[in-house]
């Protein structure tokens, strides 16, 4: 019975012959099988060696031993059947030795892939998800590191120190603790995923909330609400919840920290600095407030604008008591020595201001060209005067085609009736719709006009259903040609109103162009043969000649630093307007352009060459007789010699048509022509509108409201301040900076 195993013995095979067998005997089968599997190749227990096979033999002789001593024992009694369990036993002798030469083979095949099982558990290492080994059979082993192909000594008298060493100094962010960088996630009791070891950073959650107040003009008070705390412990359970208080304090200090950065930026800018100004009232607090914004065009030839000031005046509010707070707003800043111009409108008190302002700032010597250019005066505010004007003396026209789309819009089954027949009948944008102007909005009263005349096939079509609307409201034929001519010709007001009122592109190098364009449209309206309009177009003529009659020299600079105008452009102009006297008007501005650029220069003339003057001759006589060829030579170079600026204007225009980037053109330019570029840099800076301040009043208004009316006055310039600050770091908006792009929806356009 040797070498049966403890599988065999429980085969119910083998127990269907256990009535044939001693209890003797079964106790030696069974003490037989648990020495075999002990000794098996497979057991944890069991040894390779010869040793054990011999204590395989020695259990087996054991068992056959009690086998023997049982069946001697039963000879007596069961003749017949100790034939039959001699023959079972044999046979499962013979299976217990099939079996034990299997697993003699199943050792020596285990012992042959030891060594390389041995090996490879020597390998354990993570060093080794970066290193391989390269070296050829019967070689000493050698690593390659995967990322550089620097080879080590990989044998095992060498250890892994030095490649671990390798890929933390060389290689900290490679493959081995790329697991670093990925989420891990884990099952929670109810059997959802969730992520494991996850850390919130609870700084930047608090960040967010403050962040999220500024931004959406939200109460402070809001953070004790009920409904939000629920709603931040649902997303973030760790979070801690502040008061208001707190989150007033956090404000004020993201402004301080967020403050010094914008210093930093304006002044470490490479060019000037322009600003826009405003004063605004509050409804709510009864207050006065005074926003100025810092224009500027970075390294990158990026134009930003910021709000750097939004302060309480204190009466008296005059020049004077204005000055002396820009003047605070530019010290505190940090810009008082790279002012360049000021933008505003024509309110009576900013000429007191800017005479106040200009000559402290002149004692320090901070202007350009000594204060001349320093005030610009707000184009869309002119524009707005023009055309107001105007409007006052409009046609009868204009007032029946308002009364009328009043009719409509008063019935909501009329009005839903109307835009239905538009879209089934006449197939015209669902998206349109009739307007009604508001006397304080020119643009309004051309918005009007615009989608009356878009909608007059359906106008038409309900007067001829509608009695009332017909007899009282609807236009005739000779009213409509009226409307028609007026809409044209403001067209050219509300297409240069859009272009002024742009802050996302510069303004300056548009500014001669859509002026030109207005003044011709007003000559040509004024010779006209619409008499109906002549006492409108007389009234917008005169205050236009009374801010236009002389164009604003710093901006016609602009229009000359745009390739695709230049001095040709300026003179073609000034000749369709003044004749001959135009070529004065040239003259003087590229007068002005050499004044300007000797600031940025020191001189338009090239510097002496001072190689000839080192030349030696032959013999000491001829030096003598020519000591004074170097200096004729240096006095003919001088004169012959361009500047840059002359060599910028003597390139070829561009296409007057072309849409172009003037700041990613002078960008590339500023390789050739680096002083020109510099003085493009600041003079494209220039806004030609104060928009960019009065639109932040919008914007405070929804800060100062009627449950908010006790905010300190820090407090509304912290907000108002970083709401700009992260307005502009999160538009993502493309700078458009043709005249194409700037009539367009820009934000502020219907601020006149």
């Amino acid at each position: 019975m040797g070498g049966l195993g403890w599988a065999e013995l429980t085969n119910p095979r083998f127990w269907s012959i256990r009535s044939m067998l001693g209890p003797f005997e079964i106790l030696g089968l069974a003490v037989g099988a648990l020495l075999h599997d002990m000794a098996s190749p497979w057991s944890p227990m069991a040894s390779l060696s010869e040793e054990e096979d011999e204590v395989e033999e020695v259990g087996a002789g054991a068992i056959a031993i009690a086998t023997q001593q049982e069946g001697a024992g039963q000879q007596q009694g069961a003749g017949g059947q100790q034939q039959d369990g001699a023959n079972q036993k044999e046979n499962l002798r013979g299976a217990s030795t099939r079996r034990r030469g299997r697993g003699k083979k199943r050792a020596r095949s285990v012992s042959n892939s030891s060594t390389s099982e041995t090996q490879a558990s020597s390998r354990t290492s993570k060093v080794w998800k970066d290193f391989t080994i390269v070296s050829k059979q019967g070689e000493p082993e050698v690593a390659e590191c995967k990322h550089c192909k620097k080879k080590f000594a990989a044998t095992t008298n060498n250890g892994t120190s030095s490649m671990l060493r390798h890929v933390k100094t060389k290689h900290p962010t490679t493959r081995a603790e790329m697991g670093n960088y990925f989420l891990k996630t884990e099952k929670d009791d109810d059997g959802s995923i969730a992520l494991k070891n996850y850390k919130v950073d609870l700084a930047a959650v608090r960040t967010g909330v403050t962040m999220f107040l500024i931004g959406g003009a939200h109460p402070f008070t809001v953070v004790e609400e009920y409904g939000f705390k629920n709603m931040l412990s649902l997303a973030c359970p760790q979070y801690k919840h502040v008061s208001r208080y707190t989150m007033k304090r956090d404000v004020m200090a993201m402004f301080e920290k967020e403050r010094e950065e914008v210093i930093n930026t304006l002044t470490n800018s490479p060019g000037r600095v322009s600003f826009t100004s405003d004063n605004w009232k509050s409804d709510c607090q009864k207050f006065n407030y005074i926003c100025i914004t810092g224009h500027y065009i970075d390294d990158k030839w990026k134009l930003h604008k910021r709000i750097i000031w939004f302060k309480k005046l204190s009466p008296p509010l005059d020049g004077v008591s204005i000055a002396d707070e820009v003047l605070l707003c530019f010290r505190e800043w940090k810009v008082d020595n790279k002012i360049m111009c000021m933008t505003l409108d024509n309110a009576s008190y900013n000429d007191r201001m800017i005479a106040t302002l200009s000559s402290r700032l002149m004692v320090k010597g901070v202007l350009p060209l000594w204060g001349t250019f320093f005030q610009v005066r707000c184009c869309a505010h002119i524009l707005n005067l023009v055309v107001q004007a105007g409007l006052k003396l409009i046609d009868t026209c204009v007032d029946k085609l308002r009364d009328g789309i009043q009719y409509i819009k008063a019935s909501y089954n009329r009005m839903h009736n109307f835009y239905e027949n538009a879209v089934k009948l006449f197939q015209l944008d669902p998206k349109k719709r009739l307007h009604v102007d508001m006397p304080v909005r020119w643009n309004s009263t051309y918005k009007m006009i615009e989608t009356a005349l878009y909608f007059q096939p359906v106008l038409e079509h309900l007067s001829e259903r509608d009695s009332t609307f017909k007899s009282n409201f609807y236009p005739s034929r000779t009213e409509w040609a009226k409307l028609d001519a007026m809409h044209k010709f403001l067209k050219i007001f509300y297409d240069a109103t859009c272009i002024f009122s742009g802050t996302k592109y510069p303004t300056s190098n548009l500014y001669f162009r859509s002026v030109f364009m207005v003044h011709s449209r007003l000559i040509e309206a004024a010779n006209g043969s619409e008499n109906f309009m002549s006492p409108m177009v007389t009234e917008m003529k005169q205050k236009f000649d009374k801010y236009w009659t002389d164009y604003s020299v710093i901006l016609s600079c602009a229009a000359v630093l745009d390739p695709r105008y230049k001095l040709e452009f300026i003179s073609y102009c000034y000749t369709k307007l003044y004749g001959d006297d135009g070529q004065h008007r040239v003259d003087q501005l590229k007068q002005t352009m050499q004044q300007l650029f000797e600031g940025y220069h020191g001189s338009c003339v090239a510097s002496v060459d001072q190689d000839t003057q080192n030349k030696t001759s032959s013999g000491s006589g001829d030096a003598d007789m020519f000591s004074d060829y170097g200096t004729f030579l240096s006095s003919r170079r001088t004169h012959e010699e361009k500047s840059e600026l002359d060599l910028y204007l003597a390139e070829p225009t561009r296409d007057i048509n072309e849409k172009l980037d003037v700041l990613d053109y002078w960008s590339k330019a500023s390789a050739r022509y680096p002083e020109v570029a510099a003085m493009a840099r600041d003079i494209l800076a220039i806004p030609v509108s104060s928009v960019a301040s009065e639109s932040a009043f919008s914007t405070s208004r929804k800060v100062i409201t009627d449950t908010r009316s006790s905010l300190g006055f820090k407090t509304v310039e912290a907000l108002m301040c970083l709401q700009d600050w992260f307005r502009e770091k999160m538009d993502e908006a493309p700078v458009a900076s043709t005249s194409t792009q700037a009539v367009g929806d820009e934000e502020g356009s219907d601020s006149e």
